[in-house]
């Protein structure tokens, strides 16, 4: 079992990510449909090499919730099964709960209509590996979240800090624009970073993890 640390912020010990204590419904609601449109979130390269640790590592998140709430994953476009597959710093993430339809059925990660998506499937094998160089920099992945899985993450993840644009922002959320923890560089100009408390910094709090 590899014992590396993985980050808990915001988030308890059940399986899904609680809502951050003094989060408004009106905040958790625009940060959802944040996630929805899409942000950017750091982590560190170490903790971003593969899906599985930066859906734990690098967003806090349980293992157990990922396994069993987050049902398609696309990668760059791709469908992902394997939680093995490297990422790289500018990759783009969509995570969804169960889809309907057969369209939902075939995207479904490790599902028994997977092969009809065989073409447009990530493998490990396929994708090549992040640079050495990025293991001890700070990384960035763009990420949409869909369905349900917007609602569940969006106080968690807006507790640990987040980077958007201005004009996805909105007015609910943009009081919570702040300036970077030191040391993190925003990866584009404009960019916003909105942390629902600035007491928190997001590489601050870990715990082990058993994810390659």
């Amino acid at each position: 079992m590899d014992t590396s640390l993985e980050m808990d912020i915001c988030c308890g010990t059940g399986k899904r990510p609680e809502t951050p204590a003094g989060l408004s419904a009106e905040v958790s609601a625009a940060a959802a449909a944040l996630l929805r449109r899409g942000v950017l979130l750091p982590a560190r390269g170490g903790d971003a090499v593969s899906l599985g640790r930066f859906l734990t590592l690098g967003l806090g998140l349980e293992e157990a919730y990922v396994e069993s709430r987050i049902q398609t994953i696309l990668r760059n476009g791709l469908a992902v099964d394997d939680f093995a597959v490297p990422l790289a710093s500018g990759d783009r993430l969509a995570l969804s709960a169960a889809m309907p339809g057969v369209a939902g059925a075939a995207l479904r990660r490790g599902g028994r209509y997977a092969a009809m998506r065989a073409a447009i499937t990530q493998r490990r094998e396929d994708a090549p590996p992040a640079p050495i160089a990025q293991l001890e920099e700070p990384v960035w992945i763009e990420l949409r979240c869909f369905n349900s899985i917007a609602e569940e993450l969006a106080g968690h993840l807006l507790c640990r800090g987040l980077a958007a644009r201005p004009a996805d922002a909105g007015q609910v959320l943009l009081p919570l624009a702040a300036t970077p923890p030191a040391g993190l560089a925003l990866p584009e100009p404009g960019l916003l970073w909105l942390a629902a408390w600035q007491t928190r910094p997001c590489f601050a709090f870990f715990r082990l993890s058993p994810w390659p």
